[in-house]
């Protein structure tokens, strides 16, 4: 049907009703509020075209003067959905909010209805009413065919009510939404007339689109609406019709660890390399200390020689090591005091010591080392020269002790630490030992320990909806806790303990994902920034298939007959022919009624029918049709799911009553029947079945159309003869 008739065909309608409106355009019934009627378009559209479509329509977009009216309007347009209504700053003024920094004052007298008038109720959301701008609106926004879009005069300027609260908030297009589209609330003063507008019959659409009566595994009662999908920023596509929030999960998995290496440090105290006395580090070299036998003096008084007067004598003084020898002398005065020898170590009795005062040969005392000692006496008159040479005039002993000595230079004897007198030390300064070989500063001993540590990472799944894993435990170095409990001993041994586990935590990797509660299979699209999916799938035209045989297909002419008008092939005496009608469509409103009504019906029926429906409505009111049954002629594929959208009924129709009579009688006489609806068999007889054709059984009384009864009863008469004639010759 051309553009031009349909229009002409509407302004028919318009005339004919005063002001008749397509009311399919709508999505539900018209309700009425005080004295006002009410309705919701069925299509999505921008705030402008709603306008212009409500001013077409004799409305205008609905304007609440009151709660009451705005609670009315918040309940037509139901929970989750968000619908325009006749608020808006026509004069697109620029206060607006930049980028969400919202310091600017929120001027709601820049609003006023569509009916050209000031506010007399209002119902705004406050955190809403913000005249929104984002700095990528101002700049060429690209899109998915490749063009540049520039918004112009960036703002919101439109007003939407949500059907779950009935708050205002105002919107506009945004660089990620150019043409924002919403369903749109109508208002009219009086009730309008409605007319059903024919339809083109066209089942065939472009693009992918979405239908509000079709979901994932049913059919949904009332009128359709095909409804073009949109696809948010991230490129998912989504239908925007009643639109709902989904609902926020999680991902997890495991993840897995990377092994690192971190190094500690270990400090212990210096060691002695040798021999420790009393704290003090000693080499390991000792030497043998030398010996030393010392004499002890002891006093005595001891006489001269054998027999001598006790004046004549030798008294040995001790004190220490240290002796006093004095010589008693009778002459010339009986023991007269004659020499004093003072000896500063015993030792010196070794070497002799010579006592007597005289010249020539002395008398003396020699010890030896063992402390024998032996007194020589040369005697000699009082003064007078000496006679003979010195004698053995007495021995005594001398106590004796042993001592040892370090003679080389640095090492000291044991006596003096508190060590074996009998060996010589050496000190030697505490060293670092091998394991630790790093002096510091502050004297003690450092070493570098190694340990592992392990890092938890994910894998990098990034969901269509933008999010990643995250390890919520992200494990790492844990060199904080690498400090050297004891600074004097070696804890090398659990310094290098690892820092964590190499497997990471259970489930420690977490990632956010959105699903939508309608339909499990349904994507999550950002629109709005929420994410949100609606009931209704999208679909294409791929996504169909039909079912049942293609229409005519099993059809049969008597095409028998050569130019010559001999028979040379197969003869069909009265063919039907196979038609189908659409009896129900979930995607499009059929205009009139199911299967085009009657011929009669000629503007609400025919002219929104197919050709083909056209004759069969024709045929149906001539009652030359045979239906066969009803059958789904449309499924479309969602996922493996497959759902009727259409169905069709279908019929033989003859050319004349008389020809469908013999069919369906002759059928019952051969064996015979119509088919299926999907596959009709509307063929008729070929020669050899109709020669077995029992006429006179069969009921003629409605395969004619004649004025009188008489004239049927003749010709009905004439039949039956005829029959039997042919059957009494066959017999």
């Amino acid at each position: 049907m051309s553009r031009i008739f349909k229009i002409l065909l509407s302004l028919i309608i318009s005339i004919s009703s005063l002001f008749a409106i397509n009311c399919g355009d709508y999505g539900g019934e018209f309700k009425s509020y005080g004295s006002h009627y009410y309705a919701i378009s069925g299509n999505t559209m921008d705030f402008e075209t709603a306008k212009g479509f409500a001013t077409a329509n004799g409305g205008y977009l609905a304007i609440p003067n009151s709660s009451g009216e705005n609670s009315f309007i918040k309940e037509m347009i139901g929970a989750n959905s968000e619908s325009w209504i006749g608020v808006y700053d026509p004069n697109k003024l620029t206060n607006y909010c930049f980028d969400t920094s919202c310091t600017t004052k929120y001027d709601r007298s820049r609003f006023q209805t569509v009916l050209n008038t000031t506010l007399s109720y209002s119902n705004w959301d406050s955190i809403d009413i913000s005249n929104l701008v984002y700095s990528q609106d101002s700049s060429n926004i690209g899109t998915s065919d490749g063009t540049r879009v520039l918004i112009e005069n960036p703002g919101e300027y439109y007003v939407l009510m949500s059907g779950t609260t009935g708050k205002w908030r105002d919107y506009g297009p945004h660089y990620n939404n150019p043409s924002p589209k919403f369903s749109a609330v109508i208002e009219f003063d009086t009730k309008p007339t409605c007319y059903e507008a024919p339809s083109n019959v066209v089942e065939e659409f472009s693009g992918r689109k979405c239908n509000t009566q079709i979901k994932d595994s049913e059919v949904l009662s009332g009128s359709a609406s095909l409804v073009d999908c949109q696809s948010d920023t991230k490129g998912t596509e989504y239908c925007p019709s009643q639109m709902a929030e989904c609902a926020q999960e999680w991902d997890y998995e495991n993840g897995y660890s990377v092994e690192n290496t971190g190094t500690a440090e270990d400090y212990t105290q210096k060691i002695c390399d040798g021999v420790m006395i009393n704290g003090i580090c000693y080499d390991n070299s000792v030497k043998d200390a030398t010996k030393v036998t010392n004499l002890s003096c002891v006093t005595k008084s001891i006489a001269c020689a054998p027999g001598a007067s006790s004046c004549c004598h030798i008294d040995i003084t001790c004190s220490g090591n240290s002796a006093t020898v004095k010589y008693y002398d009778c002459c010339p005065s009986q023991g007269s005091l004659k020499k004093t020898v003072n000896i500063a170590d015993a030792n010196q009795f070794i070497n002799g010591v010579y006592y007597q005062p005289y010249t020539g040969s002395q008398g003396r005392v020699i010890c030896n080392s063992s402390g024998a000692c032996s007194i020589y006496f040369q005697d000699a008159y009082c003064g007078g020269s000496s006679i003979g040479s010195p004698y053995l005039t007495n021995t005594f002993t001398l106590n004796t002790s042993d001592s040892y000595v370090c003679n080389d230079s640095g090492y000291v004897n044991g006596s003096q630490i508190s060590a074996d007198p009998k060996k010589c030390y050496k000190q030697k300064a505490l060293t670092c030992p091998s394991t630790h070989p790093s002096v510091q500063p502050d004297g003690t001993c450092k070493k570098s320990v190694n340990y592992k540590y392990y890092t938890y990472v994910c894998s990098d799944s990034q969901t269509s909806q933008g999010f990643n894993y995250v390890p919520q435990n992200a494990g790492g170095d844990c060199i904080s806790s690498k400090t050297d409990p004891n600074t004097s001993a070696d804890n090398s041994s659990t310094l290098d303990d690892a820092c964590n586990s190499s497997t990471p935590p259970a489930n420690n990797c977490k990632r956010e994902k959105f699903t939508c509660q309608v339909s499990d299979d349904r994507p999550c699209a950002l629109v709005d920034n929420k994410w949100q999916c609606s009931p209704f799938p999208c679909f294409g035209m791929t996504d169909f298939e039909n079912a049942g045989t293609v229409q005519g297909s099993n059809d049969t002419n008597n095409d028998g007959w050569t130019e010559d008008g001999n028979c040379a092939g197969k003869i069909y005496i009265f063919s039907g022919q196979d038609l189908r009608c659409r009896s129900w469509d979930a995607l499009y409103n059929l205009s009139g009624h199911a299967c085009c009504g009657g011929y009669e019906d000629t503007l609400w029926g025919l002219v929104s029918c197919k050709d083909d429906e056209k004759l069969l409505a024709k045929k149906k009111d001539a009652q030359l049709c045979r239906e066969i049954g009803e059958y789904c002629s449309k499924k479309i594929k969602l996922g493996f799911a497959k759902i009727c959208v259409q169905k069709k009924k279908t019929y033989c129709c003859f050319n004349s009553k008389l020809a469908k009579t013999i069919v369906e009688q002759g059928n019952i006489q051969l064996g015979r029947n119509f088919g299926s609806a999907e596959s009709p068999n509307c063929q008729g007889f070929q020669v050899q079945d109709f020669e077995k054709l029992d006429f006179s059984k069969m009921d003629f009384t409605d395969a004619f159309d004649l004025p009188s009864s008489s004239d049927i009863n003749g010709i009905i008469s004439g039949l039956k003869n005829l029959g039997n004639t042919y059957q009494n010759r066959r017999n």
